[in-house]
């Protein structure tokens, strides 16, 4: 799980559809899936930020420059029932991850 990428909302259609076709993208280029679910969440901020479906989506190389360059994420306000931030990776983990990480 990783919060919003902050953006300036101009529209909401499609930005659902533009997060999976992020996460998708992401894992055809062989990303990791921490890599793949900030990848998604950057694309589908980018995508409000226009009044359309698709014409806030900028290139590929775009999204990963504004990624590179610190874009601020809006602060997780909800108790995320045990989940905690991994700041090296920009995620949070869930209660269970530990278990799999230990190969439990």
């Amino acid at each position: 799980m990783t919060p919003c990428f902050v953006a300036n909302l101009a529209g909401t259609t499609g930005s659902g559809d533009c997060t999976i076709a992020g996460l998708l993208t992401s894992l055809l280029y062989g990303r990791t899936a921490d890599e793949a679910i900030l990848d998604a969440t950057a694309v589908g901020a980018a995508s409000v930020e226009s009044p359309d479906a698709t014409g806030g989506v900028p290139t590929w190389e775009a999204v990963q420059a504004r990624r590179a360059a610190g874009w601020p994420k809006h602060p997780l306000r909800i108790d995320a029932g045990g989940w905690r931030p991994d700041a090296m990776r920009q995620v949070w983990r869930s209660p269970l991850d530990a278990k799999w990480e230990e190969g439990a």
